[in-house]
């Protein structure tokens, strides 16, 4: 999708008589450059389009204005007369986010107020922050529900480091609540608050209860402030998450985050669009929130430039100027993998230390480590993650990491150890086989009893269900030409790396897992066909392995 910025496109059209001028204001300046305007006249023809103010000539007629604002959208009809001025404008938008900042319908002072107090004090200590530092912030607002504080006290919400070792659990005492209700509105509220001075580097935030398990890749830059804004009900919404940087904590009136929030969206929609005013920031390397710079690189890069080389790495320089280690972290690695990649540049050659905080930046080192394996470390974090991410929202989210990957202490570790040795791949296998022939991908014989398969209790899992069924599916309909046997190919087709899909492989081959589960299930399906099957598949993962 081409650059957007605040011009607008209109048919070309001469001023006579039987014109008149129309001109349409976005109040909101902020957000008036991500505010999409299209103007059609009675036959449904467009006859203007633009992001931000509108101001043109048109014949006289009806008209309809639709407006656009991420989730907001609006018509307007109006009736033009010749030699008139038509003038409107649009005050507010009525638009919800996680980030409780003026311009937001979901804004009240009940939740901006304690933003403002805590992004500045510790919630641990009470003591002011300085440096660098981390702030968790979540609203609730029910309209028939007062807030149910349990997840709080069971301690679902917590932090790791760079080692994946447990710096907070996200208990009553880590934090800082107030609750009420909203008279006039008759609406239940609570702020939950957690801040803390951090070492600058990589963290993890997991929310971990037994119906719903997310982890979060958070970096704290250092003498910057990383906030994480979540909305939640009876459980966090994920996918309202926002995260941003700040020098003096969290400002109710900052419309650097109206900016920053309306670039999720149309990231999240997949709509490309860069201000000019945004740009030449970036350029100039004028930001109070560098989180907006970083987002509008994202943007430069997804608009496919490609003569935008000389732009793009003043951006890039100008941004890394903005903060002390800005280049270490995996946004910034993702930022320069992408432009070497648009720009046909060498690609880097450090592979990705950690997941990236923006999704788009860890799918870049996906896609690329097809045709360049060292870019994903071989059973490192990142690789592990691929097969658990969840895409509901712009950032990396995936499911958390078995608990051998959640190290509290020594004795805890050794534990999870003992608990993982004595899991067997064939349990885990068994779902994907039992998959496999409820799907009749093997016949099976007419009236035969349901197969009970092994299923999979334990916690600590070493591989995922899914990737080795998957694989299984593949190969069990793929030709046996081992030209099409491609372990790139699956390993993009799944989404994961080719070290994911050779392990897996490996593991089959090693175990002969496929022919014990094809011997386990043999007396409910045709034994000639299955027994087919189970050699068709175990030929061809002979067949990837021995080409690599």
């Amino acid at each position: 999708m081409a650059l957007l910025t605040n011009t607008f496109m209109a048919k070309k059209i001469s001023k006579a008589a039987n014109y008149a001028r129309f001109s349409f204001q976005i109040h909101n300046r902020a957000l008036a450059p991500f505010t999409h305007l299209k103007l059609f006249n009675g036959y449904n023809e467009e006859v203007g389009k633009c992001y931000g103010d509108m101001d043109m000539e048109i014949p006289q007629g009806l008209y309809q204005l639709r407006i656009e604002m991420n989730d907001f959208v609006e018509d307007r009809n109006y009736r033009v007369e010749a030699g008139s001025q038509v003038n409107d404008e649009i005050i507010d938008f009525k638009l919800n986010s996680a980030i409780p900042v003026y311009g937001f319908s979901s804004t009240h002072e009940y939740f901006s107020n304690p933003a403002e107090e805590w992004s500045r004090k510790s919630s641990v200590t009470g003591l002011g922050v300085s440096g660098s530092s981390l702030f968790l912030f979540l609203s609730y607002s029910e309209e028939d529900k007062p807030f149910d504080m349990s997840f709080i006290e069971a301690g679902y919400f917590s932090l790791l480091d760079a080692n994946r070792k447990l710096k907070y659990r996200l208990r009553v005492d880590r934090i800082k609540l107030e609750t009420g209700k909203n008279e006039n509105a008759g609406v239940f509220f609570a702020s939950v608050c957690f801040t803390d001075e951090m070492s600058a580097g990589q963290y993890y935030l997991i929310y971990r209860s037994p119906d719903l398990k997310r982890e979060i890749p958070v970096y704290v830059y250092q003498d910057w402030q990383t906030q994480v804004f979540i909305r939640v009900r009876e459980f966090p919404i994920f996918a309202s998450t926002r995260i941003s940087l700040s020098k003096n904590g969290f400002m109710r009136n900052d419309e650097d985050m109206l900016q920053l929030d309306a670039m999720i969206s149309k990231l999240h929609n997949g709509m490309y669009v860069l201000p000019a005013n945004l740009m030449v920031n970036d350029v100039n390397g004028k930001w109070e929130n560098p989180m907006l710079g970083i987002m509008a690189c994202y943007m430069f890069l997804l608009s496919d430039i490609t003569d935008g080389n000389y732009l793009y790495f003043k951006m890039l320089t100008s941004l890394e100027a903005s903060i002390v280690n800005i280049h270490e972290s995996p946004d910034m690695a993702a930022l320069r993998l992408m432009g070497a990649v648009l720009f046909n540049s060498a690609i880097p050659e450090e592979p990705l230390s950690a997941p990236c905080m923006l999704a788009v930046g860890l799918n870049a080192f996906l896609k690329q480590s097809m045709a360049h394996p060292h870019l994903i470390e071989a059973d490192g974090l990142v690789e592990k993650i691929f097969p658990r991410l969840v895409k509901e929202s712009v950032y990396t989210m995936y499911e958390p990491m078995p608990q051998t990957f959640f190290v509290v202490n020594e004795k805890v570790e050794n534990t999870v150890k003992k608990i993982t040795k004595g899991i067997k791949f064939i349990d885990k296998l068994a779902k994907g086989v039992s998959w496999l022939i409820q799907r009749n991908r093997v016949a099976t014989m007419a009236g035969a009893a349901p197969v009970s398969v092994p299923s999979v209790t334990t916690a600590a899992e070493a591989t995922d269900d899914w990737v080795s069924s998957s694989i299984i599916s593949q190969l069990s309909h793929i030709s046996t030409d081992p030209d099409q046997l491609d372990i790139a190919a699956i390993a993009q087709q799944l989404q994961v790396t080719t070290n994911t899909v050779k392990k897996t492989l490996g593991v089959l081959q090693e175990k002969g897992a496929i022919k014990e589960l094809g011997s386990a299930v043999l007396e409910h399906v045709d034994k000639k066909e299955l027994r087919q099957a189970v050699a068709d598949i175990s030929a061809k993962i002979d067949t990837l392995l021995k080409d690599e």
